[in-house]
């Protein structure tokens, strides 16, 4: 029996270890470029080297317009499948960046979505754990101010996904960057 248990434990020790480079060698790389995402040691973020730089500079050419960021918005507010959550999440923490290093909300708020960020740079909660996602979006929802019916719909989401967590993620990040004015301000 104990040699048994032995063996069942380091097996599920095992396939822990290496699930994230199991999940990594499915994963399609961000935008085409090799070694993409927030996992890879070459993502590198906050570097002027790195595929994290050479994403979001990809990123910013992308959504240059009000029209594309606009664009953007209406498809995650859709559920759009064709948007690809780690664009997203890219979107979300060049958006978080930008707002701090330009005009520092202050307060919980940035502290707030300072820790999204964090927790998007250290890759440690939301590598394929979309319900984090989507709980400490909507957590913090409220901080942005944000119109009435988008609150609405906000508290809504999984009753309205019917438990669906990728649809209701992608409608949270399009509510999110709605009232972070995404499609105002950009990147």
């Amino acid at each position: 029996f104990f040699i048994g248990t032995m063996m069942y434990t380091m097996q599920h020790l095992l396939v822990a270890a290496l699930l994230p480079s199991i999940i990594a060698a499915f994963s399609l790389p961000l935008y085409g470029i090799e070694g993409s995402g927030w996992a890879s040691p070459a993502w590198n973020w906050g570097s002027a080297v790195g595929t994290g730089h050479d994403c979001a500079k990809i990123c910013r050419r992308n959504y240059s317009t009000e029209g594309a960021r606009i664009t953007m918005i209406d498809s995650l507010l859709k559920g759009d499948e064709k948007i690809d959550l780690e664009e997203v999440k890219l979107i979300l923490a060049l958006v978080i960046q930008k707002a701090n290093r330009l005009e520092p909300w202050g307060g919980q708020v940035e502290v707030a979505y300072s820790q999204v960020l964090d927790h998007l740079v250290e890759a440690d909660r939301y590598e394929d754990a979309l319900p984090l996602l989507l709980q400490d979006l909507q957590k913090i929802f409220k901080w942005l101010d944000p119109e009435m019916d988008d609150t609405i719909d906000m508290n809504l989401l999984l009753y309205d996904a019917k438990d669906d967590y990728e649809l209701a993620t992608r409608k949270c990040c399009g509510l999110t960057l709605k009232a972070m004015e995404f499609a105002e301000f950009g990147l």
